[in-house]
């Protein structure tokens, strides 16, 4: 086990251990440790089968009355930014949370990877070539 998935599973157990106040905090952690790559989609469906694994009736119920409550509002500012001001399940601030942080990443093209830069072009006309003219 490497430093990072101990790490990852660490910080992904403590996110959901909330949830199962019954559930011992090993047994959340043991699935996690268990990881052989965590990738955020890996992450997300492990999470997935944690939770139907220890809390499907508990959870379903919260959800669908989170859900029921939801809110969210937009406000376009002087600046032309926008606020977002939102009261979401956990569920979907995941979706949202994922959608921005996938969004807000760097994505280099396949044009600006992988080619050296374009040398600088000059305004001024090359030095005249000065060699004799031969005659044809």
């Amino acid at each position: 086990m490497s430093v990072t998935t101990a790490a990852t599973a660490l910080r992904e157990a403590a996110k959901i251990t909330p949830l199962f106040p019954t559930v011992e905090r090993s047994q959340i952690h043991s699935w996690y440790l268990a990881l052989d790559d965590p990738t955020p989609h890996t992450l997300r469906t492990l999470t997935r089968r944690v939770i139907a694994a220890f809390g499907e009736h508990t959870l379903s119920d919260d959800e669908d009355h989170h859900q029921q409550v939801e809110t969210l509002t937009w406000q376009e500012l002087p600046t032309g930014m926008i606020r977002l001001i939102a009261d979401l399940s956990p569920a979907h601030a995941a979706i949202v949370k994922e959608a921005l942080t996938t969004t807000s990443a760097p994505h280099p093209t396949p044009d600006t990877a992988s080619s050296p830069p374009a040398p600088a072009t000059s305004s001024t006309p090359p030095p005249p070539d000065n060699s004799p003219a031969t005659p044809t």
